[in-house]
């Protein structure tokens, strides 16, 4: 899970002429960090042919789409690969990425990054898997890598690996066949940050920005005496827990790292302990978390843009989570998006029921009551509201809703292939889970759930 702040942190690194060549983070104030192989090719060439000064790289945020012109701040280290840029200015919305150790990470914890690989065709894309190994090295499982080559991995150098809401680790390489460039089950390989001192400067402790819930699940352990926070901090997979007053936020830290299925054993295993209304909203809080990263990065721009789009699901829950999962993930600004999900329940005319519904939710949404020119008003205010409309993409729908509210954002859930709908200007968001994904899902809940109330 990657909050708001910590992912615009997360800059594409140009060559002169703007293609991409990699990632990169801001560390410090006007430094990005991002890997030494990435630049170093450019450069050299630049060198070559006596180009000097910041026209050699350069850098693009998040929040504007102009890049920005960049030097080294130091020379490259000899061996090690990373490299330390200098921009004149870091955006004032931009605070630098928060960095940790890797001193409470084992096996099999969740780690996650944002990165412009071909993969994506060049555009910002999300990353996740587990950490296998710890060590000189980190060693990271990439689920989006799996089976695909060090070709389609090309350009996430450079990103950061980031584990409970901090950098932990520079990406720099995947494990792949010199043969047929395969990425060798999906492994990518990053430094940790602790070993990265650059020689002009140190970089900044910069502290953690609070993820999604966090306030949610620190207060259900808060009250709990230190034996039982070992318990906790076991079931949470921390290797290394220091025990303290801060020990609570780092569990629910990394309860939230590991979803759903961590979340209840923690829960279980703490038994009559815990309040059972607040286990129930953390629990609620959790299973927000499994949804799939790159159909929330997809469904974020599709909210940002204002444009209509489809996804693959007709679950009001699974809608609901999704936006949560893009809003946690890709929302740069200061309030959540308002979303309501319209079932018309397929009455005819369809275009007439689902308006007819949008108000009424709209209405219940703003508290708005009865009054549809005050609802109108409310949804015009705030350009990115979003109704969630239960069935395939239909252009009549969108011209009704359009000529009530200009601004409103329309995406159409269902199980029907958006692709395949002959209704223009629809975007499909990508990557949206199956059938066979959702059930996976609910039954993992489901189960946690029912773990969580078998507690002793």
């Amino acid at each position: 899970m990657i909050p708001a702040p910590v992912a615009r942190a997360i800059v594409e690194v140009l060559n002169a002429a703007g293609g991409t060549l990699g990632t990169g983070f801001v560390v410090a104030d006007q430094l990005v960090l991002t890997a030494k192989h990435v630049v170093a090719d450019p450069l050299a060439l630049a060198t070559k042919h006596g180009v000097g000064g910041n026209a050699r790289l350069r850098v693009r945020f998040c929040v504007d789409a102009a890049p920005v012109d960049a030097d080294l701040a130091e020379p490259l280290p000899a061996a090690a690969d990373w490299a330390l840029l200098k921009v004149a200015a870091v955006p004032p919305a931009i605070r630098p990425l928060p960095l940790g150790t890797i001193g409470s990470i084992g096996g099999e914890v969740a780690w996650y990054s944002l990165g412009y690989a071909r993969i994506r065709n060049g555009l910002r894309g999300g990353f996740h898997g587990v950490v296998r190994s710890v060590a000189a090295e980190l060693e990271l499982y990439c689920t989006e890598l799996d089976g695909l080559t060090h070709h389609d991995a090309r350009g996430l150098s450079g990103g950061p690996c980031i584990v409970d809401g901090v950098a932990i680790g520079l990406i720099t390489d995947v494990l792949r066949s010199y043969d047929t460039g395969a990425v060798i089950a999906g492994q990518v390989h990053a430094i940790p940050l602790e070993q990265i001192r650059p020689a002009s400067c140190a970089l900044p402790d910069v502290g953690a920005r609070p993820l999604p819930w966090e306030l949610v699940f620190e207060s259900l352990l808060e009250d709990l005496k230190t034996a039982a926070l070992r318990i906790a901090a076991s079931e949470a997979r921390l290797a290394n827990p220091v025990e303290g007053g801060k020990l609570p936020q780092q569990i629910a830290r990394r309860m939230i790292n590991q979803g759903v299925t961590v979340t209840a054993e923690v829960i279980r295993q703490l038994g009559a302990k815990l309040d059972r209304a607040a286990c129930d909203q953390v629990m609620d809080a959790a299973e927000t978390l499994w949804v799939d990263g790159t159909a929330a990065d997809s469904l974020a721009a599709v909210v940002e843009a204002g444009v209509v789009g489809a996804l693959a699901t007709e679950l009001d829950w699974s809608a609901r989570h999704h936006l949560s999962r893009a809003y946690a993930c890709n929302n740069l600004g200061a309030v959540p998006w308002t979303c309501v999900v319209v079932d018309a329940d397929h009455d005819e005319p369809f275009s007439d029921a689902v308006l007819e519904r949008a108000f009424v939710e709209l209405a219940a949404a703003y508290g708005a009551g009865t009054d549809r020119a005050a609802v109108k008003r409310r949804v015009a205010a705030e350009p990115r509201a979003t109704v969630f409309v239960v069935g395939a993409p239909r252009g009549d729908v969108i011209v009704r809703l359009r000529d009530e509210f200009p601004g409103l954002v329309i995406v159409f859930l269902s199980r029907a292939r958006p692709s395949a709908t002959a209704v223009p200007g629809v975007e499909l968001i990508a990557s949206p889970p199956t059938e066979a994904d959702e059930a996976s899902a609910l039954t993992r809940n489901h189960d946690a759930r029912a773990r969580v109330r078998r507690q002793p």
